[in-house]
């Protein structure tokens, strides 16, 4: 997936023109400088991520049923609609949900989390068309072939770019593309991106689905495996996340609890 991130780096325009695009009406922006419980957790998160060209909106009406919190769009720039129930929650659990968002919007992910399946499979397919040796000699399958996609794409890839991921893919020789792996990496990779950047474990494990707090007796391996969080407990404990926390500025008490000294409201 690294490989293919490439493709819509250098060739968002192009891509821009064959993707939908939601509008986002004036009054449903949402902006790190606006006075509203879901902005200054919109602040907090885009502090703690670094530098982002993601868009905040409130979801269309319709959509703000019993959808995730925040859906990302795969369009230039990418935009994160967050349902107005939000507003209703704890700043640090919004904050959380805000910063996965910011780390999926993010290619090459986006492509995987900000697009409709038949809009994916049309995107990936193109791409791979372009640039994957054994895909450049498949038939589409019963799938209708994007044709225009693929063409534009050909003509617009620079040839440099183009050589090293054909020769990157070569090298793997029949290794299958799996898009269920890829998930499961994007969802891993956005969970470790926001626990490590928010001083404290427990909004991201209620976010997760994790009931809190937990019984005396649980056994927090079952825990784990049930909620799928294992990978993201153990990023918890390790000297990478321990590394991130200290460069926004979180730190972990003496008693070993998470704290931070400027994690204030304000931030």
């Amino acid at each position: 997936s690294e490989f293919l991130g490439e493709v819509p780096r250098a060739l968002a325009p192009v891509l821009a023109e064959h993707l939908p695009t939601r509008e986002m009406a004036d009054e449903a922006k949402i902006s790190a400088m606006d006075d509203s419980p879901i902005a200054r957790a919109w602040s907090s998160a885009l502090k703690r991520a670094g530098p982002s060209k993601a868009a905040l909106a409130l979801a269309a009406a319709s959509d703000n049923d019993d959808g995730p919190l925040c859906a990302v769009r795969c369009q230039t720039p990418p935009l994160i609609e967050v349902q107005s129930r939000a507003a209703t929650l704890p700043r640090a659990l919004l904050t959380v949900a805000l910063l996965r968002g910011l780390a999926t919007a993010r290619v090459p992910d986006v492509l995987l989390t900000g697009l409709s399946p038949e809009d994916r499979t049309r995107v990936l397919y193109a791409i791979l068309r372009v640039v994957h040796p054994r895909y450049s000699r498949r038939r589409s399958g019963g799938m209708e072939e994007p044709r225009e996609l693929v063409q534009a794409l050909t003509r617009k890839i620079p040839a440099k770019l183009a050589r090293t991921i054909s020769a990157q893919f070569a090298d793997e020789g029949e290794t299958p593309f799996d898009t269920c792996l890829w998930e499961r990496y994007a969802h891993t990779r956005a969970n470790c991106f926001a626990l490590g950047r928010t001083p404290s474990l427990l909004p991201s494990l209620e976010l997760s689905g994790v009931n809190l707090p937990l019984p005396a007796s649980t056994d927090a391996e079952d825990v784990a495996i049930e909620s799928g969080v294992r990978d993201m407990l153990a990023y918890h404990l390790s000297e990478a996340c321990a590394r991130v926390r200290a460069e926004v500025g979180f730190r972990c008490a003496a008693d070993g609890s998470d704290a931070s000294p400027t994690d204030s409201p304000s931030t």
